[in-house]
C-alpha cells in the first residue's frame, strides 16, 4: 500500500482495498443479501487458502535461493528482486489471514448447521470475501512483477 518511489502510503490503494469491500457490505445490508451454500463457499475458500500456503512455501524457497547466490555485493537488480519477493510474501501472508478469518466464520456456520447465513453474518462474510477477491487480484499483479523481474528477456520486457 506504499508508493515504491516515495515510500508514502497510497490513500487510493487503501480506499480501493478497504472501501470497495465496505461498499459491497453496505450493498449486502441495503439489499438484504443472504449468503447461501456455506459448505460450498467453505470448500472453495479452503482450496484457495491451501494453494496460497503452497505459494508461500515456494516463495520462501525462492527467497532462500536468491539470498544464497554468491554475488559478493548484491546488485541493484538483486535488491529489487528481493524487495519484490519480500512484498509478495507480506501480501500472501495478509491474504491468508483474511482467508482464514472467513474460513473460520464459514466453518462455525457449517458446524452450527447453518446453510443460509442471516443478515449480520451475510454482511460480514460478503465484505470479507470481496476483500479476499481484491487481494487475490493484487497477488496476481505482484506475481507478474516478480516474474518480469526474474525473466525480463523472456517476454521482451
Amino acid at each position: 500500500m506504499r508508493d515504491a518511489r516515495t515510500g508514502k502510503i497510497r490513500v487510493a490503494d487503501l480506499a480501493f482495498f478497504y472501501g470497495i469491500p465496505v461498499l459491497v457490505g453496505v450493498a449486502a445490508f441495503m439489499l438484504s443479501w443472504r449468503v447461501k451454500g456455506i459448505d460450498n463457499l467453505l470448500a472453495a475458500l479452503s482450496i484457495l487458502t491451501g494453494l496460497l500456503f503452497n505459494l508461500l512455501v515456494l516463495l520462501f524457497d525462492t527467497a532462500a535461493r536468491l539470498k544464497s547466490r554468491p554475488t559478493g555485493n548484491a546488485s541493484a537488480e538483486s535488491k529489487h528482486k528481493y524487495r519484490l519477493i519480500h512484498e509478495l510474501n507480506a501480501n500472501i501472508t495478509y491474504t491468508l489471514g483474511v482467508g482464514l478469518v472467513v474460513a473460520i466464520i464459514l466453518g462455525a456456520c457449517s458446524l452450527a448447521g447453518i446453510d443460509d447465513a442471516r443478515r449480520p453474518w451475510s454482511i460480514l462474510i460478503t465484505t470479507l470475501l470481496a476483500h479476499f477477491v481484491l487481494l487475490l487480484g493484487m497477488l496476481l499483479k505482484r506475481l507478474r512483477s516478480v516474474f518480469l523481474a526474474e525473466f525480463p528477456k523472456l517476454l521482451g520486457a
